[in-house]
């Protein structure tokens, strides 16, 4: 696992503006001499080798909550899309340290309590959203 997340680290570090610009605008990356269909299938391999690692560690339910739902609640907050990478990073770690805390102290499965908290902090950063418009 460790090294599958310096792996990940290097590739989307060194991939970032790559990403970005296939993310915008395929056809004029295409135009511009990026590779994207080499750059997509590393993406595609990346994640096909994190969700597999992961489903071993922390089993289905949590998994696929943790692919969906920090992402959504980072999409809430409308920043861009470094901002949106990090803040899904943190929702992810938030609802894995409170989900485990709180499955400890209710005595619960950790991994129902975390895709739990996972759509709390969803319903919370939508609600929060709705007051910041305002």
């Amino acid at each position: 696992m460790l090294v599958l997340s310096i792996v990940s680290i290097i590739l989307l570090s060194s991939l970032y503006h790559k990403l970005i610009y296939i993310t915008f605008d395929e056809e004029g990356a295409k135009v511009a001499g990026i590779n994207v269909k080499l750059i997509n299938y590393i993406f595609a391999l990346l994640v096909g080798a994190t969700i597999s690692v992961s489903i071993r560690i922390m089993g289905i339910l949590v998994m696929s909550s943790m692919i969906a739902l920090p992402v959504a609640a980072a999409l809430q907050l409308n920043k861009g899309f470094k901002d949106t990478l990090l803040l899904s990073l943190f929702f992810g770690f938030v609802d894995i340290i409170l989900g485990l805390i709180l499955s400890y102290y209710i005595n619960c499965a950790p991994g129902g309590t975390i895709a739990l908290v996972s759509v709390f902090v969803l319903i919370f950063t939508i609600i929060f959203k709705r007051f910041l418009v305002r």
